[in-house]
């Protein structure tokens, strides 16, 4: 091999082990990128089942509002559970999107579709009867379906939860947040769900009772919880400034007030609250468990657009480093071939031709002086002598070669 080649292939080997580690660099960046979007789609997901399960407490409020009601129902889409109902609908259709989107599991929200409309069906039957008319039961079996589709909603946002999760591991923890505080949400709406049963009249059965009493229990537990979880984090701002709200009006002004009906059903004396105020109350004491859950939300979906942009960034570097490796590969293969390989080649050419005793043979020498430059002007005396040995000879050719 000449020795041109040689040099080539060695600085080949070398910018193809640098491109090599480039593009592992680039690969690497690019599962970044491609777990960022992933977990991002996730986290769409997540949030969107959340909000669909919020939706159906408030279903099953407007639901209680009508079977509260002495006189029939109003059917109409513009009635309170016509409108609870579309927007309902509207957050299905949405997760299903969003579930869809992620490559995650939609069965659950069509049970969950399919028990509403079964609920639905039999509801608008029972309310559409003055309430000295309707079945004793229809409240609670619209309660008790309520919480079935509810279980299929959480199950479609746990699936939702392990795939982002799954994706990007650090935002494990505001996740782990807003499913807390949609617990705590849904735990205090299904305990409001079975006061609400004794605000209408209905006495409370001692099941009933005791989910209560249990629900009560959990809601200070899960309260605990998001507590402990927005410390771990390191009290962000935005996490502790929701944290308080929710502290200051459902823990330390709804509490009390849920604790003091739920004391009046046990002893079964009359309720502190009156019905009306009642509905018009809970449902928006409840949805202050929603602030923690949709700031802890927020809080993941802004670590997930840093985590995206910096997997971007990296991905940009990789390829510019890429780039900038080929490029100088390219660059330095070019100098080499007009410092060394072109002029080496020239230089053989011409030894060759000079050792066959071809004195005519030009000899360029390079404009920069080096090794080559000094050899071609070496040649060029040699080349020289010769003909001045082969005038003195009167003509007679003149071979250099060895002895």
């Amino acid at each position: 091999m000449s020795i041109s080649r040689t040099i080539l292939s060695g600085l080949g080997a070398l910018a193809v082990l640098a491109i090599l580690l480039a593009g592992v660099t680039a690969i690497a960046s690019i599962r970044q990128v491609a777990g960022a979007l992933d977990a991002g789609r996730g986290l769409s997901a997540y949030a969107d089942t959340l909000k669909l399960g919020a939706l159906l407490a408030s279903e099953r409020s407007a639901w209680n509002g009508a079977f509260s009601s002495e006189e029939p129902a109003d059917p109409s889409a513009s009635s309170p559970v016509g409108k609870a109902q579309s927007a309902t609908d509207a957050a299905l259709a949405t997760a299903r999107e969003s579930l869809a989107a992620g490559g995650i599991d939609t069965v659950p929200l069509s049970r969950a579709a399919s028990i509403l409309t079964e609920m639905r069906a039999n509801a608008r039957a029972a309310t559409a009867q003055a309430k000295s008319l309707r079945p004793a039961e229809g409240n609670a079996r619209m309660q008790d379906a309520i919480a079935a589709a509810s279980g299929m909603v959480n199950s479609a946002a746990d699936l939702a939860f392990r795939h982002t999760a799954t994706a990007d591991s650090a935002l494990t923890v505001p996740l782990q947040i807003a499913a807390m505080a949609q617990d705590l949400r849904s735990t205090a709406g299904m305990r409001s769900a079975i006061l609400s049963l004794y605000e209408s009249g209905q006495p409370l059965d001692a099941k009933r009772l005791v989910s209560a009493i249990e629900d009560t229990g959990q809601i200070a537990t899960l309260w605990r919880l998001q507590i402990q979880a927005v410390a771990n984090m390191g009290s962000p701002p935005g996490l502790a400034e929701a944290l308080s709200t929710v502290e200051r009006t459902l823990m330390q002004e709804g509490e009390p007030r849920y604790q003091a009906v739920l004391d009046a059903a046990r002893s079964g004396a009359p309720s502190p609250i009156d019905n009306a105020t009642w509905r018009d109350w809970t449902t928006p004491m409840l949805n202050n468990a929603l602030i923690m859950r949709d700031k802890a939300i927020d809080t993941a979906a802004e670590m997930n657009r840093q985590t995206l942009d910096h997997a971007w960034w990296q991905l940009e570097l990789s390829l510019g480093a890429l780039a900038v490796v080929a490029g100088i590969t390219a660059l330095v293969a070019l100098v080499l071939s007009r410092r060394i390989t072109r002029p080496v080649e020239c230089l053989t050419d011409a030894i060759t031709r000079l050792a066959d005793g071809d004195l005519d043979v030009p000899i360029v020498v390079p404009r920069v002086k080096d090794e080559i430059g000094a050899i071609a002007s070496a040649l060029i005396v040699l080349r020289d002598h010769a003909r001045q040995a082969r005038a003195a000879g009167h003509g007679k050719p003149t071979t250099l070669s060895p002895g």
